[in-house]
């Protein structure tokens, strides 16, 4: 019994040292902005299946095989039309001008762009 007691003691004292330590801790701050007006006239019409990002710009894939490439603004810079069914994924090279992409269909594309309206 005092063995229980024991036990339940220091299983009491670690949680009281552990929600201290939690208090202690803040959330990190972020600072950030919502994407705006291409990105709102795309969701408003189809869904975002995925987005990958690269310094310059993003590429956002829907479920309707669209893949829509923004400045970092929100703003349609580029379209492509690749699939009629769900884009799964989307990958970029290091230079932003080649992109893989594959969709639900198991079909992968290559796709060599150069990048307008990037800043």
């Amino acid at each position: 019994m005092a063995e229980a007691g024991e036990k339940e003691t220091r299983s009491n004292e670690e949680s009281t040292d552990e929600s201290e330590e939690d208090e202690s801790e803040e959330e990190p701050k972020l600072k950030y902005e919502r994407l705006s007006n291409g990105v709102t006239e795309i969701l408003q019409k189809d869904a975002a299946s995925c987005m990958t990002v690269h310094e310059k710009f993003l590429a956002l894939g829907t479920h309707y095989g669209k893949v829509y490439l923004l400045d970092v603004q929100g703003n349609i810079t580029q379209k492509f039309d690749v699939s009629p069914v769900k884009i799964n994924q989307i990958s970029l090279d290091e230079s932003g001008e080649h992109m893989g992409v594959c969709s639900e269909d198991g079909k992968v594309q290559q796709i060599y762009f150069t990048c307008r309206g990037s800043r």
